[in-house]
């Protein structure tokens, strides 16, 4: 009788921690076509930037003839990278306050 009570006791918590993955599965499971898509074209217009602000650069340095030139190119390029930075360090923020929240945590 204990052995027959065992095992149907394994069998159901193995039953019930199969179901408990399956619906944990299907929480965090794949993310939806629309949420895909979105995430795909925001990452698309992310590279689209760095690509032309590379090109500009690429044509300032180009179209130098002397070192003042140069330096004007180099100007250029800190000023972009630094826009870059800025705008990472501002979608870095919104999704710090994203997870506070979903965790229900404050924000430093």
């Amino acid at each position: 009788m204990n052995k027959l009570f065992f095992y149907f006791l394994l069998f159901g918590l193995a039953f019930v921690s199969s179901n408990v993955r399956a619906n944990d599965n299907e929480i965090k499971g794949e993310m939806s076509a629309e949420k895909f898509a979105a995430i795909k074209d925001q990452r698309i217009k992310n590279l689209d930037e760095k690509i032309s602000a590379l090109g500009e650069i690429k044509s300032c340095v180009s179209s130098a003839s002397d070192h003042t030139a140069l330096k004007v190119c180099n100007q250029k390029m800190k000023e972009i990278h630094n826009k870059m930075k800025a705008r990472h360090e501002e979608m870095k923020k919104e999704r710090q306050e994203k997870q506070a929240k979903r965790k229900g945590a404050k924000v430093q």
